[in-house]
C-alpha cells in the first residue's frame, strides 16, 4: 500500500492555515460567540496536529499509523466539522466572502483527510482479516 503520510499531512496544514485565517478574519458586525466558537477549532486543530506527530512516532510502517490514527483522529475531525457547520448555521448570512470559503476549505478538507483515514483503513484491516484466516487454517 502506498504510503500517503505526506497527503494526511498536507491536509492537516490546509485546515491549520485557513483555521488561522479566520481566527484573524474578523466578523463584521462582531458576532456572538462567533471568535469562541473559531478559537475551539484552532485548539481541536492543535491537538489533530499533535495526533499526526504521535502517529508518525508510533507508526513505523504506513500501515501502523493509519491504525494509531484509527483511534485518535475521529473527535478532531468530528469536532472542526461540528464547529463548521455551526458557524455556517448561525452566522451564514452575516459571514464575509472570505469567511465563508474559508470555511468550506476547512470543511472540504476535513471530509477529504476523514475519506483517505477510512478508505486506507478499511484496507489494512480487510488485509489484517485475511491473514488472521490464512493463520487459521491448518
Amino acid at each position: 500500500m502506498e504510503d500517503k503520510r505526506p497527503e494526511f499531512e498536507t491536509l492537516v496544514q490546509i485546515i491549520f492555515h485557513n483555521v488561522l485565517l479566520l481566527e484573524y478574519t474578523d466578523a463584521i458586525p462582531p458576532l456572538e460567540h462567533y471568535k469562541m466558537f473559531v478559537s475551539d477549532i484552532v485548539n481541536i486543530t492543535n491537538r489533530l496536529q499533535e495526533v499526526i506527530k504521535d502517529a508518525h512516532r508510533y507508526g513505523a510502517t504506513y500501515e501502523d499509523f493509519v491504525v494509531y490514527l484509527s483511534y485518535e483522529i475521529r473527535v478532531p475531525i468530528t469536532s472542526i466539522n461540528a464547529y463548521v457547520k455551526l458557524i455556517q448555521l448561525t452566522y451564514g448570512q452575516q459571514l464575509n466572502q472570505d469567511q465563508t470559503e474559508i470555511l468550506q476549505i476547512i470543511e472540504q478538507s476535513t471530509l477529504k483527510l476523514e475519506e483517505l483515514w477510512k478508505h486506507d483503513f478499511q484496507i489494512i484491516r480487510n488485509q489484517q482479516q485475511k491473514r488472521n484466516i490464512l493463520d487459521d487454517e491448518p
